[in-house]
């Protein structure tokens, strides 16, 4: 007895996969901030000393609740440090990130205001601004190396921000109508 093997009639038909659109984004986003805790050496005697450390500041159902709620927290400068009483929290970056943690938005904290770096408009874009990030985060190595930590800090920081750019495609759209809003 000779059997034929037939492949078409042992696969599954083929599936279309279909990007997912920004109405059906998992819900609420997150809103993160980015920045530096003063804590305080009472052991070794060196002095204060600063920490890079995230804080989830909330969840908002929408993107303009969400970007309304950060400036809300940077107006009344509320964050919540939880065990870090008496520490000082020095802000730097916003983000806010959909359930699947990806990239919605980022804004970089100027003065007392909330800069939001608009999204890349291409995949070339995107590329361009990967390529400066790395030759910034390059660069502050480079200082770091020689001692100069400051200037690390700031380099490491602007590759921070210009990274910020780097929105999920999915919600690129979206974001610069919110953009737009609320300018």
């Amino acid at each position: 007895m000779n059997i034929a093997y037939n492949p078409a009639k042992l696969a599954p038909p083929p599936a279309r996969i279909l990007p997912e659109p920004v109405a059906a984004q998992p819900f609420p986003l997150s809103v993160t901030c980015v920045g530096e805790v003063e804590r305080a050496d009472e052991h070794f005697g060196m002095g204060p000393w600063w920490v890079q450390q995230s804080l989830v500041l909330g969840k908002r159902a929408g993107l303009v609740k969400a970007i309304e709620f950060a400036r809300e927290v940077v107006a009344n400068r509320e964050y919540p440090l939880g065990d870090a009483d008496g520490s000082d929290f020095a802000a730097e970056l916003f983000l806010i990130l959909d359930r699947d943690r990806r990239l919605v938005l980022a804004g970089n904290l100027v003065a007392s205001a909330i800069a939001w770096c608009p999204p890349v408009v291409s995949d070339a874009e995107a590329r361009q601004v990967v390529q400066q990030a790395s030759r910034l985060r390059a660069k502050a190595t480079y200082e770091a190396g020689c001692d100069n930590h400051r200037a690390a800090r700031r380099l490491r920081r602007d590759a921070g921000v210009l990274e910020g750019r780097l929105v999920d495609i999915r919600w690129r759209d979206a974001v610069r109508r919110a953009l737009r809003e609320i300018a």
